[in-house]
């Protein structure tokens, strides 16, 4: 039988261990979802980066920069009229479906489907090997993704069970 003493010196320290086994518990569990947000982080930018490249080598932006010539193929300042509201808005608007069809296009031919529209641009584009190689690598990119956001989503609905 042990004495009070010792009964109170053992109670106190499985008290401390177990304190100290929740403080590094939720420390483990803090530096998981940093490293995972860290994940997350580099995974969109990567993905950002490689497809404003394809963007890029594409040629996109080009129904907007139509927007801004005055048919004689200079992109001239033309005065007031050029910063007029409606203009900015068109060009707003056109710039973001551009970009929107071309990251769907991105995504059809990473999955190893056939380009959507078939202008002979896109299906030139899409056809040379290292692009297909860049959208198969979106499409990997975006899974990658989903599943690190899942597994965030389920460390924060049940923050015990980290």
């Amino acid at each position: 039988m042990m004495s009070g003493r010792s009964d109170s010196a053992l109670v106190s320290v499985i008290a401390c261990s177990i304190a100290v086994l929740c403080i590094w518990g939720c420390d483990f569990s803090e530096r998981r979802i940093a490293g995972l947000e860290s994940q997350l982080i580099d995974q969109k930018s990567e993905r950002t980066a490689l497809i404003e490249k394809l963007y890029t080598e594409y040629g996109g932006g080009a129904l907007v920069r139509s927007l801004d010539d005055d048919g004689d193929g200079s992109q001239e300042a033309k005065g007031p009229e050029a910063n007029d509201a409606l203009l900015n808005f068109v060009r707003g608007v056109a710039e973001e479906g551009d970009r929107a069809l071309f990251e769907e296009q991105v995504r059809v031919v990473g999955r190893g489907d056939r380009p959507v529209t078939v202008s002979t641009q896109v299906r030139d584009f899409f056809s040379r090997d290292t692009v297909r190689a860049d959208c198969r690598r979106v499409v990997e990119l975006d899974s990658e993704v989903e599943r690190i956001e899942r597994k965030l989503a389920g460390m924060q609905e049940r923050p015990n069970s980290r």
